[in-house]
Formats: structure tokens, C-alpha cells, sequence
């Protein structure tokens, strides 16, 4: 799916890339080895697994710049195969080469991110999957990428740490791609707010209502939290929902 639409502008946005990435780095920097190989919340993937997937996704939007940048052909990856590939070699690393690449991929693409010309930013460029979509979303994005996989860690970091503005960039987007899906049951989500709630509907007869604090239902909603903190009305468990793509 696109990558939200954040609003703010292009030094900021790479301000809070810098500081997403040192809050990676700053819980890596936590882990030993065992740990570095232990299990992360994404199945079959460990936190090794997800650690080079940061770092070869910073790589795969560096390619995406070049391409708007040259106008050659380039692609986010070759395909699929590619991709897993190279997560699977990077992953047997040890824990100093992995953060180590972690950080030299961070740092090149945050350059070439300060670097690109402005009359290229805009340009269709090849992303995963050979879908064609602004290489605007490159910067948002890596925020996206940074702050839920750091979240897939399962080293620390929860979805209580997001910063509030990710949480609200990103909350709106999720909710419209869910709405385009049939397989998800009609009900009625209420946001928690310091001075009003905000609601959002699923189909046109909702029979239930989840109410929760806004990082809490965005961790339900796309498989990241088990929805501790949520209430229910009528009281029941929770819906069950996709997969989150």
C-alpha cells in the first residue's frame, strides 16, 4: 500500500528518519548475540532477520532515487527472490556487522535523500512488486519501515513508544485501506483524544464498537499489538481482522 502522506517538509521529515534510526541503533546496541538471533514478532524472522531487512530496504530507496535522479530504469529490487535473498545472507551475520551495516545503510540514504535535486523529486519510479508510484514516498516510507519493524524487534520498543505524530499520520491511511476490504467485519472504531474522540466506521451497519488510545488500535488494526488496553461494546472479544498488507 502507499506510504502515508505526512506533512511536513522534506528537512523534517529527514530530521525524524535521523531519529527513528538512532532509536533502532539505541536498542541493538541493547542486544547480545543469543538475543540478536532470538525470535522477533514477525513469524519465521529473527530480530537478525529484521535488522538486515532495514538495512537492505534503506539500499532498495537509494535505488529509487537514482533512478528519478538519472532516469535510468532502475528498480526498488529485481524481484521478490532477490529481496529474500538478500535477507536471508545478511541475517547470518554477526551482531557488530549487522549494526554496523545498519548504520553505513541508514547514513547513505539519508544523504542521498539531502542530496536529491528538487525538479527530481515527483518523478514515477519502479518499486517493489513493478508497481509505479512517486519517488516522494521514499521518505515516508522509511518512517513507516523504521518505525514498525523497530516495533518487530520485540526488544523494547512498543507501540506506546511511537511518536504521536506517527501515530497520527499513519492511523488515517490504515483505516481507509482496511474500509476497501470486504473480509473486514462491520464495526465502529473510537479513537481516544485529550479533548474529543474521533470515530471511524466500517461497513454501514457497525453492531460493535472498539474504543481505545490511538498507538493502541493502530498496533491492532495492522498486527503489531493483541489489542491489550481495547474495549468492546457489547462486551465480547475482539473482531478478528485481515492480515495487514
Amino acid at each position: 500500500m502507499p506510504a502515508p502522506a505526512f506533512a511536513d517538509s522534506l528537512n523534517s521529515l529527514l530530521a525524524r528518519v535521523t531519529q527513528a534510526g538512532s532509536r533502532v541503533l539505541a536498542t541493538v546496541d541493547r542486544l547480545d548475540e543469543d538475543e540478536l538471533r532470538g525470535p522477533s514478532r514477525l513469524p519465521g524472522w529473527s530480530r537478525a532477520h529484521v535488522l538486515a531487512h532495514l538495512s537492505r530496504g534503506a539500499d532498495s530507496r537509494v535505488r529509487l532515487l537514482e533512478a528519478a535522479r538519472t532516469g535510468r530504469a532502475i528498480p526498488q529490487y529485481p524481484d521478490e527472490a532477490y529481496r529474500d535473498r538478500e535477507i536471508q545472507q545478511w541475517a547470518r551475520r554477526s551482531l557488530s556487522e549487522l549494526t554496523a551495516d545498519f548504520r553505513a545503510a541508514d547514513e547513505r540514504l539519508r544523504a542521498a535523500i539531502a542530496d536529491h535535486p528538487a525538479d527530481c523529486w515527483g518523478r514515477t519510479v519502479r518499486w517493489l512488486g513493478d508497481e509505479q508510484r512517486s519517488v516522494n514516498d521514499v521518505v515516508p516510507s522509511r518512517l513507516r519501515e523504521l518505525e514498525i519493524h523497530h516495533v518487530d524487534l520485540d526488544a523494547g520498543y512498543g507501540p506506546r513508544e511511537w511518536p504521536e505524530w506517527f501515530v497520527q499520520a499513519e492511523l488515517p491511511g490504515v483505516v481507509d485501506d482496511l474500509r476497501d476490504r470486504p473480509e473486514v467485519p462491520d464495526l465502529r472504531l473510537v479513537v481516544r483524544g485529550e479533548d474529543e474522540d474521533t470515530a471511524h466506521q466500517f461497513g454501514t451497519r457497525p453492531t460493535r464498537t472498539v474504543r481505545g488510545e490511538a498507538s493502541v488500535l493502530l498496533a491492532w488494526l495492522i498486527g503489531r499489538g493483541n489489542g491489550d488496553g481495547l474495549t468492546v461494546e457489547p462486551a465480547g472479544p475482539l473482531p478478528q481482522l485481515p492480515d495487514w498488507k
